[in-house]
């Protein structure tokens, strides 16, 4: 099971991706759920730092190309799947809520093949959501405002 970090950088570092999954989620209706839905953007020195943690080196050269590409992706939340859209690259995810607290989602994610996995997703503010990996910080994402 690719995890969703891994599945958010291949969409973008990676020169093929998997098909949408058809799995049906179960619609995310409370209040703190409906904050994560909207249009988003990754924090892109987030993402690039987070890369070199888990042992993803970018060369030099590419290093521009990459935060142009991060930049110009869009990151759709719906109520049921996490829509991430870059130059020449398109990726689905389907989720569940399957836990809430306070400012934080637990979510049920399923790949393309229907393998599941849980992830955190902490609202840190309406613009900022941290997403998390076994207790980790693994990627912030910023709400568009174009």
């Amino acid at each position: 099971m690719k995890k969703l970090l891994v599945c958010l950088m291949m969409a973008f570092v990676a020169t093929s991706m998997a098909s949408e999954s058809q799995t049906k989620a179960i619609v995310a209706t409370s209040a703190q759920a409906k904050k994560i839905i909207g249009n988003w953007t990754f924090d892109t020195d987030v993402f690039l730092a987070k890369m070199a943690e888990a042992g993803q080196q970018v060369p030099p050269q590419m290093l521009e190309q990459l935060k142009a590409q991060l930049a110009s992706a869009k990151i759709v939340i719906t109520d049921q799947q996490i829509k991430i859209n870059a130059p020449g690259q398109n990726q689905t995810i389907n989720y569940k809520v399957i836990k809430e607290e306070a400012n934080k989602l637990i979510l049920e994610v399923t790949g393309p093949k229907g393998e599941k996995d849980e992830n955190a997703m902490i609202i840190k503010d309406d613009n900022s959501i941290v997403i998390q990996e076994k207790g980790q910080d693994v990627m912030v994402l910023k709400r568009a405002t174009k």
